[in-house]
């Protein structure tokens, strides 16, 4: 609990306080003004947008297509494949950090949002496939499913979206910005 109240207060101290002390005497707005006002807040909030928002289009097509022959369709190593998704899903991103990077390197994306976007649709493919699988299994064959899947995309486009949006790690790993943001 002291942590949070640590996280609340601490953005209403005055810029020039430096002592930790639990309470803020007066109040002050100066954070937020540094950082609407200084720091180029408006573009790094919509360049996450256009992240989280191309994930979200591209993971859920891709996954809703994916599913859908997982699903219906019968062929060989269909389970084992079934696994592997499962099984990247569960791999960490730092394991991957050296080949992520050098494979955006190599691609000529570092710096860019493509560096972001591919990388995330990458982490966020195997889940959504493996939830969208129970949607469509639970639609009968003989429907033209997709309206009755969408409960399905929905919760698997929110699951993509707070994922993208919330990867700090992955932004650094791939060159398209540092952590913490350089202070001005």
């Amino acid at each position: 609990m002291n942590l949070l109240g640590l996280r609340v207060r601490r953005p209403w101290r005055p810029a020039a306080e430096g002592s930790p002390r639990p309470w803020t005497v007066p109040p002050s707005l100066d954070s937020f003004r540094r950082v609407f006002g200084q720091q180029d807040f408006g573009r790094y909030f919509v360049n996450g947008l256009v992240v989280a928002g191309s994930v979200v289009i591209v993971s859920a097509l891709i996954a809703l297509l994916a599913a859908t022959a997982v699903t219906r369709f019968h062929f060989r190593f269909r389970t084992t494949l079934l696994i592997m998704f499962l099984m990247a899903w569960m791999v960490p991103v730092e394991v991957l950090a050296i080949p992520l990077f050098s494979q955006m390197r190599d691609f000529g994306l570092l710096n860019t949002l493509g560096s972001l976007v591919l990388p995330h649709i990458a982490f966020s493919l195997p889940f959504a496939i493996w939830m969208l699988r129970g949607f469509v299994k639970a639609a009968p064959e003989a429907f033209f499913f997709p309206p009755l899947v969408f409960p399905g995309r929905v919760a698997t486009s929110v699951f993509s979206f707070i994922s993208a949006w919330c990867s700090a790690s992955r932004t650094i790993l791939t060159g398209a910005g540092s952590w913490p943001p350089p202070q001005s």
